[in-house]
């Protein structure tokens, strides 16, 4: 019973692993090179909850994706304004990059950023005047994110047959250990 019940803790850990790792941040290099959200598995949104802090009257924000190289970037569908109070980027797939700008109020845009953590979460941070200005923060909290239904293959996964053989194996040796002791009765 103790070997059972560790393999579900086992199996309830890994699955919440697994589920960690559908994004990283890569900050970048204030000044020099942009930070990005490299995504890892397929995702079907990411959101974030922002207070667009320092951006105060600035216009909206709005991101980009690319998979290797930035100037080949595709911009988003969506911009996301301060009333919103959130990003939510649509489907996103594993190997992509995901970089921001922000449009001020005077339709000026700031394109250089980076990723900065501290101790109150992740902030995004826009560059005024190439990065000579004072930056425009916004905290991001929390990150959230909708794992990708994958449909049916027609073929089990090695996982789960796996799954499958530790439970049967479980119920035999549980089944066999019940029938010796009633055999010794």
């Amino acid at each position: 019973m103790k070997i059972l019940i560790s393999l579900l803790i086992f199996f309830s850990i890994s699955s919440v692993v697994l589920a960690a790792t559908q994004y990283e941040f890569e900050p970048g290099v204030p000044g020099s090179t942009n930070g990005s959200l490299n995504i890892l598995e397929d995702v079907s949104s990411l959101t974030f909850r922002t207070d667009f802090g320092s951006v105060g009257n600035s216009g909206s924000v709005g991101y980009y994706v690319y998979t290797t190289d930035p100037a080949a970037a595709v911009d988003g569908s969506l911009t996301f304004t301060k009333p919103d109070g959130q990003i939510v980027l649509p489907a996103l797939k594993a190997g992509e990059k995901v970089g921001f700008y922000l449009t001020r109020a005077n339709q000026r845009e700031l394109t250089l950023f980076n990723f900065v953590e501290d101790k109150k979460g992740l902030y995004l941070d826009f560059y005024k005047n190439g990065g000579a200005g004072k930056s425009e923060r916004m905290l991001l909290v929390p990150v959230s994110s909708e794992q990708k239904p994958s449909g049916p293959s027609g073929q089990p996964l090695p996982g789960v047959l796996a799954t499958l053989a530790v439970g049967l194996t479980a119920l035999g040796v549980r089944r066999g250990l019940r029938r010796r002791r009633d055999n010794a009765k």
